[in-house]
């Protein structure tokens, strides 16, 4: 995305939120941001291997859950509660 798309959407979104008076409240619940503004914030983990690899279900499967599947394990196996 470049700087111009970025600050189109920017206004565009700013001009919704007038528009229909919403607040932080009507568009949350946000997560908890780290008390250091530079840590990035990393989603839950949903699933994790018995030797304690995860992965949170973003993007691509990762490798260790891959074979896993293709050997017949059911990824709901290594999902966590």
């Amino acid at each position: 995305m470049s700087q111009s798309d970025r600050a189109a959407a920017i206004a565009w979104i700013r001009q919704k939120i007038d528009e229909y008076a919403l607040t932080l409240d009507d568009l949350g619940p946000f997560p908890e941001l780290p008390e250091n503004p530079g840590t990035p914030v990393h989603a839950a983990a949903l699933y994790r291997s018995a030797d304690g690899k995860t992965w949170d279900g973003e993007g691509d499967m990762p490798e260790w859950l891959r074979r896993a599947v293709a050997a017949g394990q059911s990824p709901e196996h290594f999902r966590g509660g």
